[in-house]
């Protein structure tokens, strides 16, 4: 009989999991969203918006064949780590903004743009519908919008355009204004936990 080696298993098990998260959490969109750990139940209720979120499960699988092991050793975990980041990756995407979709569906915190161009006013009203957090210089903290690509560069080029007109940057900073009040409110009212 082999001998088995339950410390160094469990060792190499805790790194390699620690290797998928960092993985897992260098994705640009999944980077900035804040995670904590929840230990114990099946749902979490939320005081932002009514009712209860029951967890979903996501797993990956990337299985390993002995042959691989002995030929390549712990090679073939890293290759598969990738896999399982990728999937895992994947799925958290996916879930993220089918969450994000059924609040805004709940909240009618939409903006439709019914085929029609971006234009400034359109940005500003759905800059409007979102809570925007300040930092300690009162600069404001624009959410990440997630979008194509292509978008991307679309939206890029636009409001590069925008900046440069005068009424919309006065529209802009008036918005602005009005946000940082309703931020310094909120920050006002907080409690405060002992």
């Amino acid at each position: 009989m082999l001998p088995d080696f339950p410390k160094i298993k469990q060792r190499v098990n805790e790194l390699l999991t620690r290797y998928l998260q960092t993985l897992v959490r260098a994705n640009p969109l999944l980077s900035k969203i804040k995670e904590q750990p929840v230990f114990e139940g099946d749902r979490l209720a939320s005081n932002v918006r009514t009712g209860e979120s029951v967890f979903e499960q996501i797993s990956a699988q990337a299985p390993v064949k002995r042959k691989d092991i002995i030929e390549k050793g712990l090679k073939v975990y890293f290759k598969n780590i990738r896999l399982m980041a990728d999937q895992l990756i994947e799925q958290k995407t996916k879930l993220l903004l089918t969450k994000i979709d059924q609040s805004t569906q709940e909240t009618g915190n939409i903006v439709d743009l019914k085929g029609k161009p971006l234009t400034p006013e359109r940005f500003l009203e759905f800059l409007e519908k979102i809570w925007i957090d300040f930092d300690d210089k009162c600069r404001p903290r624009i959410p990440t919008l997630v979008v194509s690509p292509e978008i991307g560069v679309q939206l890029k080029q636009k409001f590069a355009e925008w900046e440069k007109n005068p009424v919309h940057r006065q529209n802009f900073e008036k918005l602005m204004k009005r946000k940082r009040e309703e931020w310094n409110d909120r920050e006002s009212n907080r409690k405060l936990v002992d």
